[in-house]
């Protein structure tokens, strides 16, 4: 399987979200995994270290792939920030907040609440009096 572009490959994160229900992030794996296709033996699959393929950072590396992307509705710890930089791919870290800028940045799961209008002082009418 070809690694997907960063659109491509949020395109099912973000609509999974999209209704506003608290997502596991077994579930968000899950229905990326529907996206793409995969058959049960790539979502089964393991690495050396015994963790599933699909859920390690490793897949990425072991496809020699050059990117990926690993979304927390928290925060990353700077170990994990750290190790982002300095692996050998580029490495994408949406957090909570930068998740949340996202979906409403893109209209996913949020609605308009409330308009608000922003008024600027007048001098030329101030002047003129």
């Amino acid at each position: 399987m070809t690694i997907p572009d960063y659109q491509t490959l949020m395109r099912p994160v973000l609509a999974s979200l999209a209704n506003g229900q608290i997502r596991r992030s077994r579930d968000v794996i899950e229905a990326m995994a529907d996206e793409f296709g995969l058959t049960p033996e790539e979502r089964s699959a393991k690495v050396p270290s015994g963790q599933k393929r699909i859920d390690n950072r490793e897949a990425l590396l072991s496809k020699q792939g050059d990117r990926g992307v690993f979304i927390t509705t928290s925060r990353f710890t700077k170990g994990a920030r750290d190790e982002a930089e300095h692996i050998n791919a580029r490495i994408e870290l949406i957090d909570g907040s930068r998740l949340a800028e996202l979906l409403v940045q893109y209209g996913i799961g949020v609605q308009p609440e409330q308009s608000v209008t922003l008024y600027r002082l007048d001098e030329d009418f101030f002047d003129s009096i």
